[in-house]
């Protein structure tokens, strides 16, 4: 039996340097999942270290990645929705 696991995020908040930065990812991500590998996902959301400002609307800021048991399944760019002055 599998159970659909979604990760959505059209609109998600993320901080940046004690600033507020609206961000997304260009694709939902869908994957289809044993119980025992729904119950072992972990989310880790990572922020360039080299960011400056200002920061352009559309900018990559980081990645977030799904892992299951310790294995990465799958990796995601992420952008802001605005530009940061």
């Amino acid at each position: 039996m599998y159970i659909f696991f979604e990760y959505v995020t059209c609109n998600s908040v993320i901080w940046i340097d004690h600033n507020l930065c609206e961000s997304y990812i260009k694709n939902d991500i869908v994957l289809p999942l044993t119980t025992d590998e729904y119950e072992n996902i972990n989310i880790k959301v990572n922020l360039n270290k080299n960011l400056s400002f200002p920061i352009k609307k559309d900018q990559e800021v980081g990645n977030v990645e799904i892992y299951c048991k310790n294995n990465l399944i799958f990796s995601e760019k992420i952008y802001t929705i605005l530009e940061i002055k």
